[in-house]
C-alpha cells in the first residue's frame, strides 16, 4: 500500500478544525501521512493539533511563525514523504472514501493527477454523490476548464498527487490566489483523470479571507491572474489569452466596485487605469454579450453597474 500525505495548513480555525481532522483520520484508505502545519495560530488550533497527534501516529504536527498559507503549504511540501499528497483546508470536511477513490482514479487511468467534484456547504454537511463516469484528458483541456469558470479545477484541494512533480514546487507568495498559480502548472501534465463524485465539502466560512470582508488584500486576486497571463504566454498557450484577458477584466470590474465601496480611492483609480490597458490589448474573441458589458464599463462604470443589479434582482424574482 502507497503512502499518502494529506497536507492540511492551519491558522485560527479552532471552530472548525476538529470536524476536518476527524474526516481524514476517518478515511478508508488507511496508510496516510497526515501534516499540520499550525502558522502563529492565535487560537487554540495548534492545542487541538497537539491534541490529536497524541491520538493519531500518523499525524506530524509543525508550529512555525505566520507566514502567510503560500509559505506553509510549501512548507507542507517539503515535510511531505508520501507517493502521493493531497491539499486539505483546514475547515473544510472530506469524505470518508476521498482518498480511496482518487487513488483508484489514478491509477486505473495512469494519469498523474486526479480530480473530483465539491460541494459548498455552511453548517450541514450534503449528501457525496459517487459511482459517477470519469473523464480523462490533457493539461490543455485542464486549463480550458479552468478559464471557462468550472471552478474544481482552479483549486488545489480536491485533488490527489503524483508528489515527485511537485516536491520542490515553491508557492508564489499571494495572499489571495496562490492555488490558481499551483494550478498553471498542472496545463503541463500529459493527462489528468476526474470524476464528479462529490467528496470534497467545502465550508462557506465568513472570517475567511476570500469569504470575509474586503481588505486590500484581495487585490492579489488579480496578481494571480496576471501571473497567469504571463504564464500563458511563457508556454505558447496563445490560444486562451482572450479568455484569460476577459477574466482579468472582470475581476478589474469587482475588484473597483468593492474598493469604492470601501472608500479606497486611489485602487480604485489605479484598477479603472488598469482595466483600460487590458481593455485595449485584446478582445476581438468575446462574445456579444462581453463586449457590450464591457464596453460599458470602460464608459461609465456607475450605469454598467445600475444595469448588472436590476438584471440580477429581475432574475431572483424569477426564481
Amino acid at each position: 500500500m502507497d503512502k499518502i500525505s494529506v497536507i492540511i495548513p492551519v491558522y485560527n480555525v479552532e471552530k472548525f478544525l476538529r470536524e476536518c481532522l476527524d474526516s481524514v483520520i476517518n478515511q478508508t484508505y488507511k496508510d496516510l501521512e497526515i501534516i499540520l502545519i499550525d502558522d502563529g495560530s492565535q487560537d487554540n488550533s495548534g492545542a487541538i493539533c497537539d491534541e490529536y497527534a497524541l491520538k493519531d501516529q500518523r499525524i506530524k504536527v509543525f508550529h512555525k511563525e505566520n507566514g502567510g498559507v503560500a509559505s506553509t503549504r510549501t512548507f507542507g511540501l517539503r515535510e511531505m514523504s508520501g507517493k502521493y499528497f493531497s491539499f486539505v483546508d483546514s475547515d473544510d470536511v472530506v469524505d470518508c472514501d476521498y482518498i480511496k477513490i482518487l487513488k483508484e482514479n489514478l491509477e486505473k487511468s495512469s494519469a498523474k493527477i486526479s480530480v473530483c467534484s465539491y460541494l459548498d456547504f455552511e453548517n450541514s454537511l450534503p449528501l457525496s454523490y459517487k459511482n459517477t463516469d470519469c473523464e480523462i484528458f490533457d493539461g490543455k483541456e485542464f486549463m480550458k476548464r479552468i478559464l471557462n469558470g468550472q471552478k474544481e479545477f482552479s483549486v488545489l484541494w480536491g485533488k490527489l498527487y503524483l508528489a515527485e512533480l511537485f516536491k520542490n514546487y515553491k508557492f508564489q507568495n499571494f495572499t489571495v490566489g496562490e492555488d490558481e498559480a499551483f494550478v498553471n502548472e498542472i496545463s503541463l501534465l500529459s493527462k489528468i483523470v476526474y470524476c464528479m463524485d462529490t467528496l470534497y465539502f467545502y465550508r462557506r466560512n465568513e472570517s475567511s479571507l476570500i469569504n470575509g470582508k474586503f481588505t486590500l488584500d484581495k487585490l492579489s486576486g488579480l496578481e494571480s491572474l496576471e501571473y497567469r497571463n504571463d504564464f500563458l504566454k511563457k508556454h505558447d498557450f496563445n490560444d486562451f489569452l482572450d479568455l484569460n484577458c476577459k477574466a482579468i477584466l472582470y475581476k478589474i470590474i469587482f475588484l473597483y466596485f468593492e474598493c469604492k465601496k470601501a472608500g479606497y480611492k486611489k485602487q480604485s483609480k489605479d484598477l479603472k487605469r488598469k482595466y483600460k490597458e487590458y481593455y485595449n490589448s485584446k478582445n476581438t474573441s468575446f462574445n456579444k454579450k462581453d463586449k457590450f458589458r464591457l464596453k460599458l464599463f470602460k464608459i461609465c462604470p456607475w450605469v454598467y453597474r445600475v444595469i448588472t443589479e436590476t438584471n440580477r434582482r429581475i432574475k431572483c424574482r424569477k426564481k
